[in-house]
């Protein structure tokens, strides 16, 4: 248990309540140091919007070369498919 939850078992047992039920419900509040921030969420935010515009550089490049050599090697194909 960290600090904070093991004060409010400690405030919990003092006024009475029984052990098993004072650790449940010691052990339901959300660990504080588990939580995450505002900060916590802008930098996540931010971190996807560079990988969203390094994946979008990189779909646009993979797409130039499909559309680029994509006649090519269907031309290249049909050349030796039907006339080898």
């Amino acid at each position: 248990m960290s600090l904070i939850v093991s004060e409010v078992y400690d405030a919990l047992i003092e006024a009475g309540t029984s052990a098993d039920k004072a650790r449940a419900a010691a052990a339901a509040i959300p660990v504080v140091e588990r939580l995450a921030t505002k900060e916590d969420i802008t930098e996540v935010r931010q971190d996807i919007a560079r990988l969203e515009a390094r994946l979008d550089k990189k779909i646009a490049v993979l797409n130039l070369a499909v559309f680029s050599f994509g006649p090519a090697m269907l031309a290249l194909l049909v050349k030796l498919v039907f006339f080898p």
